[in-house]
């Protein structure tokens, strides 16, 4: 059996709607970046395969996704934005931190679904 672990979904509160800007980047800078620095150890994501079960903090994802934005634009993609990007990853816990690194440089990942 899998050991339970705690956790608290962020509450919304109306102030939280008043800052949402029209532009919103939800995965990269305004969400998992805020959080990641407001509340650096609160776990973002649990992942389990059915015997072992890891957590990601946010502070975690918001360094790998960073990580991710760097290596793109290193390579010359993003800066402008709208640059399109695919890429493969399984079902796994690091495939969310790509497409939050992409929307940091407001780029459109285009995620295609594997054949397992």
């Amino acid at each position: 059996m899998l050991p339970r672990i705690q956790m608290e979904w962020p509450r919304f509160r109306k102030e939280h709607l008043e800052d949402i800007p029209q532009e919103y980047n939800w995965g990269g800078t305004d969400w998992i970046d805020r959080l990641g620095k407001e509340e650096p150890e609160r776990v973002a994501l649990i992942h389990t395969d059915g015997n072992a079960v890891a957590a990601f903090t946010f502070r975690e994802i918001s360094e790998l996704s960073s990580a991710f934005a760097r290596y793109l634009q290193d390579r010359g993609m993003g800066g402008r934005g709208g640059d399109r990007v695919m890429i493969m990853l399984g079902n796994q816990p690091c495939s969310g931190s790509p497409l939050w690194g992409g929307d940091k440089g407001r780029r459109c990942l285009c995620p295609p679904l594997p054949l397992h």
